[in-house]
């Protein structure tokens, strides 16, 4: 169905000494020195000194994302694609590759009148590029109304949407707020449930005329028929008549001729004309028949024949004109007709909505018909400059296969249903579901995420069956709970015995915020109008605004929330700037005025690049030093020290924040002390002398001795909680000292692991301590004395506050109730991070941005025993605007595909010596 680039395989080659240096050269550079002089750390183990990659942040996809964005409707403000605007002026962005957009782009517009399709009307905005209307003026000059009735008609009557066609028209007004700074994006919608239900109305429609026009059809064509045989019977009548009063006018006009005769005589003068003997006219058998009748009749006269012969002239001329009446009356019916098929080609009128008799086939050609002519019209809302890289996605679920890394394109199908494959750019698969329960249910729910990440796992193993490509990214927008999302592995961690895995793939989950005003929706609410919009933002747990997503060349990412309201600040900003540029610009200032407006422009201006004024907090959760690793993966360890070189490398974080750093078990959920899985001494033994006495390169034997080492012991748990404590000073304490010498800050957090593991401990005072003393001004402790978990609030610069718990409540994902805990709980911090999941995410609900450590822990069954898929391990940075009117987060993650090809040491080759060949046997 697509071309895809897989990761390559590892591909055994015969190791030489030459292979080694070279790749040793590639791969092996001088670290960053350590802190010296460091009182509190022993002897370190030797490690391999790596070559950092340069610093360089190649763009490889820079993607903006919204999610019902109400245009045309009163939920809406249009300060907020000005803001945008803004918001690309002054702080970049304006390199974005696409701009997907899921649902609400124009409203439900009804086309005639329910109790639902009522509330949809009143949720109707205005169209700008309308003209004042002069009904309304009328009414508002002649009608005696209130000043408030007044404004009310002028704000919210004069100009209303009505037509589709309205609501294009106030949708593209907004995009061209940001068209001309976007030039090199591709623009992606995906149908909402307001799409949907215009679809779905316009199909009734085109239905029921279509119905109508059917019944007109089935009774003209049978008053046709009708009539057809009613023509017939005229003209046999007709015909016979006609003989029969041609007969007549001859006999008249010889009688004429003659005296007056009765009786015998007159049949004497008629017999021999019936007999037909005259060669001038023949006369059939039933005519003959009806005259001879007449003659056999007592008292015939020569006057009664003549009076018959009028009598008959006269039936035949009445025979005539009612053949010409009914043939007249077949034409009318022949022209309805016409009129049926014409208007058949048109719908765009009213026709009350029932049930109609319809075939299968019908049904399935009205629902293209209605699409086809809705998106046609939708395509309207792209400005000219855009159209051309504009595309519409109908399906339920659409996957968008952007142009491969090595120039070839995705294919896609023609169908327009299950899974579309469609053109874009950017290296990256998307999958886009508006409501990916939409089979079930239109209702708002909190299901979004956890049906993408559910469905995703699904979409894996049927991958094959289906001819469907795994996405690298999923974005939804119907539900309620906030903006959330989360990176996750592509595929299962387990690997079988003895085997290394792959360099992890990662795919990024997420449920989109809507773009929707906060203080309408809630006037909204007030006033009791009801819709799936309404309803959302009072279900709590809301977010507005919009996404921006980066990847780079190395496999980081960064994700951006920018708040609607926000949005509307820059846009008041925004205005004021030119306000104040338009007052610098003329002549006659004094120099006064003139340096109070320049000292107020570089303000504002200030105010709008807030994007370089951030506060960089690291969230460090659930290493788990001590615990064992399982061989052929990465340890924990491996990724804690990949994260410090991360971190080292493109910048020091202001704050760190860790929890549950050391592990302890919990023998009532998992022992893991006796998770065992090194090799016993003889067996370490044995491999290390086959090692040893291979003729191989010194180098290639360091190497070999060197993983297989590492590898040992990483796989053996430290069952002594004080050796756990000396990793840690060994391993992370001298990283935490950097970032303390810098001014930065540390805050430690109680982990369950460490607290539960027995009495009287506690992970935050145990990690504190053994930061020096000179540094405990800048030392936090969110301590768990008596409980399981710790938590606390502190101030970050500028003054916004941060939460930290190790656990908050876990619902449907790992959001939605912790949304809900902060609320209950009155929290208003501005930031919140927790950790203990190991399933990193992020989120922003109700004017708090939330994080979720990724874990460093590696793969063990008790993942399998709580049916979970492996965690993305990694790191995670979290980026606040010290401004508390700005309400914008970014989140940077490295996680394993990124840390593992950048900032870890090659994996010595898994085979060492080629396999010994079966030896033939003897003859």
């Amino acid at each position: 169905m697509i071309a895809i680039i897989w990761l390559k395989k590892g591909v055994a080659t015969v190791v030489t000494k030459k292979t080694i240096l070279d790749k040793k050269k590639s791969a092996i550079g001088k670290m960053p020195e350590e802190p010296k002089a460091n009182p509190v750390t022993r002897s370190r183990p030797v490690q391999l000194k790596m070559k950092l990659p340069k610093h360089d942040l190649g763009v490889k996809v820079r993607n903006l994302y919204m999610g019902e964005m109400g245009f045309g409707t009163k939920a809406y403000d249009p300060d907020a694609m000005t803001g945008l605007r803004f918001f690309f002026q002054y702080n970049g962005h304006t390199d974005i590759t696409n701009v997907m957009m899921l649902g609400s782009m124009i409203p439900r517009v009804p086309e005639f009148y329910s109790v639902s399709g009522s509330e949809d009307m009143r949720f109707l905005a205005k169209d700008p590029t309308k003209k004042s209307s002069e009904a309304v003026e009328l009414v508002v000059k002649r009608a005696q109304l209130q000043p408030t009735d007044i404004e009310y008609f002028r704000e919210h009557v004069d100009g209303k949407i009505i037509t589709k066609q309205d609501a294009v028209n106030a949708a593209r007004v907004e995009l061209e707020k940001i068209a001309d700074v976007l030039t090199c994006a591709d623009w992606h919608y995906q149908h909402g449930e307001e799409d949907r239900e215009n679809i779905r109305i316009a199909k009734e429609l085109m239905i029921a005329d279509a119905a109508e026009k059917k019944r007109d059809f089935k009774q003209y064509t049978d008053k046709i028929t009708e009539l057809n045989g009613k023509l017939a019977k005229l003209q046999q009548q007709g015909e016979r008549l006609g003989k029969k009063r041609e007969f007549m006018q001859r006999l008249s006009e010889k009688l004429s001729t003659l005296e007056a005769k009765a009786g015998d005589d007159l049949r004497a003068v008629v017999d021999p004309m019936l007999d037909g003997k005259s060669k001038e006219y023949t006369v059939d058998a039933t005519t003959k028949g009806e005259i001879r009748k007449l003659l056999n009749q007592r008292g015939i006269t020569t006057q009664k024949l003549l009076g018959e012969a009028e009598r008959i002239k006269a039936a035949a001329s009445k025979l005539s004109q009612d053949e010409e009446e009914t043939r007249q009356q077949i034409s009318g019916y022949q022209t309805k007709i016409g009129g049926v098929k014409r208007q058949a080609e048109f719908w765009d009128f009213f026709r009350g909505t029932k049930r109609h008799k319809l075939e299968p086939d019908e049904e399935e050609i009205f629902f293209r018909l209605a699409k086809t002519g809705y998106n046609d019209t939708l395509y309207g809302v792209f400005p000219d400059a855009i159209r051309a890289r504009s595309h519409i996605h109908s399906s339920a679920f659409n996957e968008l296969a952007d142009r491969l890394g090595d120039g070839t394109e995705g294919e896609s199908t023609d169908d327009g249903e299950s899974f579309t494959v469609v053109r874009g750019r950017g290296g990256l698969i998307y999958q886009l579901a508006h409501n990916p329960n939409v089979l079930s249910s239109n209702a708002v729910t909190g299901k979004d995420l956890k049906m993408q990440k559910e469905g995703g796992k699904r979409l894996v193993k049927l991958a094959d069956i289906i001819k469907a490509v795994i996405p690298k990214v999923t974005l939804s927008s119907h539900g309620n709970g906030g903006f959330r999302y989360q990176p996750q592995l592509k595929h299962r961690e387990t690997i079988a015995e003895g085997h290394e895995r792959d360099i992890p793939e990662i795919v990024l989950h997420m449920k989109l915020p809507t773009l929707q005003s906060v203080p309408k929706l809630e006037i909204l609410r007030t006033k009791g109008l009801r819709n799936l919009h309404t309803k959302r933002y009072n279900d709590g747990s809301y977010a507005s605004g919009v996404v921006f997503h980066t990847v780079y060349d190395n496999g980081m990412f960064d994700v951006e929330y920018l708040d609607e309201s926000t949005l509307r600040f820059l846009a008041g900003i925004g205005k004021a700037i030119n306000e104040t540029k338009a007052s610098l610009g003329k002549k006659k200032l004094e120099a006064g005025e003139k340096a109070k407006l320049e000292a107020q422009l570089k303000e504002f201006e200030g105010v709008m690049r807030f994007t370089c004024d951030l506060t960089n907090t690291e969230a460090d959760g659930d290493s788990h030093l001590g615990s064992a690793n399982k061989p052929g993966r990465r340890s924990n360890y491996e990724v804690v020290d990949a994260a410090q070189r991360f971190q080292r490398q493109y910048g020091l974080p202001d704050i760190v924040v860790v929890s549950e750093a050391i592990h302890a078990p919990i023998p009532s959920v998992c022992n893991t002390s006796e998770q065992y899985w090194g090799l016993t001494p003889k067996q370490l033994e044995e491999r290390i002398d086959e090692i040893e006495r291979h003729p191989i390169d010194a180098t290639v034997k360091f190497a070999r001795l060197k993983k297989i080492c590492l590898e040992d012991k990483h796989a053996t748990p430290i069952t002594n909680i004080e050796r756990t404590l000396d990793e840690w000073k060994d391993r992370c304490l001298p990283y935490m000292l950097e970032v303390l010498k810098r001014g930065g800050r540390a805050i430690f957090v109680s982990g369950n692991h460490y607290n539960k593991a027995g009495t009287g401990r506690d992970e935050a005072s145990a990690l504190a301590r053994t930061v020096p003393a000179e540094f405990d001004r800048q030392v936090e402790r969110f301590s768990a004395l008596g409980d399981t978990i710790g938590c606390g609030e502190t101030t970050l610069p500028g003054g916004k506050k941060l939460y930290a718990s190790h656990k908050l409540r876990e619902g449907n994902d790992e959001f939605v109730n912790a949304f809900k805990q902060m609320t209950s709980q009155g929290i208003t911090a501005d930031l919140v991070l927790f950790f203990d999941r190991h399933h990193g995410g992020g989120g922003f609900a109700d004017g708090t941005a939330y994080t979720l450590a990724p874990g460093r822990q590696s793969w063990s069954p008790y993942v399998d025993q709580i049916s979970k898929l492996s965690s993305a391990a990694g790191l995670v940075n979290t980026y606040i605007p010290k401004d508390t009117r700005i309400r914008y987060v970014k989140w940077r993650w490295a996680l394993s595909d990124c840390l593992e090809r950048n900032f870890m040491e090659p994996r010595a080759e898994q085979t060492l010596f080629e396999p010994k060949q079966p030896e033939e046997k003897k003859k």
